[in-house]
């Protein structure tokens, strides 16, 4: 293929090729100039077979005489191999029993002179030591004492995995219990709710597969109560839980705080995001409505309303709205028929500076009195307060505060840090709610305040357990 022939030939016949194909868009393929062309490049192409089959040809004789050469090397190569081993056997096997020889001269001459050694001592040397009995074989290793050991390790182990495990509780930060709420504080710690587990919820969930159907998202803004998250309406769809019994209590704190003043808003907020509020607030504000108290129920974290998306997913217009006059009060409102509950919904928005804004204006304030004027009550959903300055805004509207935290999940730091926060309206501090409690284990840190020894009281046994 590197013949200089057959490189001109195929440059040839490239060139060839070149004017055949500018001919032919020039002149079409039927023209006399253009078939010329052809019988030149088909002549090209004969030159360039018939080089190649010479090459071929020629590298082929090449090929028969290079192995012909090779099969009388290779003769030789065999006869003078068989020569080279049968003399490097005969050197193998002499170099073998030269060795052979002198081995058996020097183990000769060493039994020799031990003999010469054992001759000259046997009328020297006495027994020191003489059998008297023979030794039985034991059933029984007489060490380690495997038991012993055993015993020692599992004492020891135990005794270690105890003083460990009580260290890292000692030093865990998280709050655990409704005691260590009150110290950090100061306030009532109200309730503990329980933590509601995935299975049961996925099973209440599938009770509102049959209104799907009906459900139609342009004329119902707000969910119809089977189509809402299960735990949303907790307390009041199991009342004969622990879940509702700590709503309850909450409730009763809030009743007596009525009596000795007025109290029209609760501030439902959290130090850190995740913490439970939005369920907590929702099913308190339930709980109120279920009493006949005319309720409502704000979702006044506008950055991350939680309480619309589970509720009202399809609100067009809501608090931030309303405040500002871009749509009347009337309109934004949602009813709960099935408990009386009223809800000022949040749809999402974008703009954080205006959010902020309106938390610090007047426009807040005046629509705060002005649902004052319509209801008993006012449940807000407030955004956390570390991460976000509109809760503390909040805060100064609100005449009770009640704080969430998440059981064995907030630092207590992050607690501090919250009441420092709440200094100004701590007077307004109403109490603390730990949630997303697990009773299984809040048992071995406040047995009796977290109520986790008792069962629910008057539900039958097919209710099922406490949750």
């Amino acid at each position: 293929m590197s013949s200089d022939m057959v490189s001109k030939l195929r440059a040839q016949y490239a060139d060839i090729a070149k004017n055949e194909a500018d001919l032919t868009s020039k002149y079409g393929p039927r023209h006399p100039t253009v078939a010329n062309i052809r019988a030149q490049l088909r002549d090209t192409q004969r030159l360039i077979n018939e080089e190649l089959r010479r090459i071929v040809e020629s590298t082929k004789h090449d090929y028969d005489v290079a192995k012909s050469r090779e099969a009388s090397l290779q003769d030789s190569l065999d006869k003078l191999q068989g020569v080279s081993t049968t003399s490097s056997q005969a050197l193998v096997r002499l170099h073998e029993l030269q060795r052979e020889a002198e081995a058996n001269r020097t183990l000769y001459e060493s039994y020799l002179a031990r003999s010469k050694e054992t001759t000259a001592q046997e009328s020297l040397e006495m027994p020191d030591s003489r059998i008297v009995s023979t030794a039985s074989v034991p059933l029984f290793p007489s060490a380690p004492k495997s038991k012993l050991i055993l015993g020692l390790a599992i004492l020891l182990g135990l005794g270690a995995g105890t003083v460990l495990a009580f260290l890292i509780d000692y030093l865990d930060g998280r709050i655990k219990t409704l005691e260590q709420a009150e110290s950090l504080t100061g306030v009532p710690a109200l309730a503990a709710l329980p933590a509601i587990g995935a299975r049961e919820l996925a099973s209440r969930a599938k009770r509102g597969r049959a209104d799907l159907g009906n459900y139609d998202p342009r004329t119902m803004r707000l969910l119809p109560p089977s189509l809402q998250p299960p735990l949303m309406r907790y307390a009041i769809e199991e009342p004969g839980t622990f879940f509702a019994e700590a709503i309850r209590a909450v409730r009763l704190s809030i009743q007596r705080a009525r009596k000795i003043a007025p109290v029209k808003t609760v501030l439902v907020t959290s130090g850190l995001e995740s913490e439970g509020k939005t369920t907590f607030a929702g099913n308190l504000a339930l709980s109120f409505a279920t009493l006949g108290i005319k309720t409502l129920l704000i979702d006044a974290d506008l950055r991350n309303p939680g309480m619309t998306r589970a509720l009202s997913p399809n609100a067009e217009a809501g608090l931030f709205q309303v405040a500002t006059g871009e749509v009347p009060l009337e309109h934004a409102l949602l009813f709960d028929r099935s408990s009386g509950l009223s809800i000022l919904p949040s749809p999402a928005m974008k703009d954080v500076d205006v959010i902020t804004e309106l938390m610090f204006s007047e426009q807040m304030v005046e629509i705060l009195e002005r649902l004052k004027s319509h209801y008993e009550l006012i449940i807000i959903d407030s955004p956390p307060l570390i991460p976000l300055v509109d809760g503390r805004a909040l805060a100064e509207l609100a005449d009770r505060i009640l704080l969430a935290m998440a059981w064995d999940q907030t630092p207590r730091e992050v607690v501090q840090h919250t009441m420092e926060l709440l200094g100004p309206v701590h007077d307004r501090l109403l109490g603390t709610v730990l949630t997303q409690v697990d009773l299984s284990k809040i048992r071995f840190y406040d047995y009796y305040r977290s109520s986790a020894y008792l069962k629910p009281y008057g539900v039958p046994a097919t209710a099922g357990v406490a949750r």
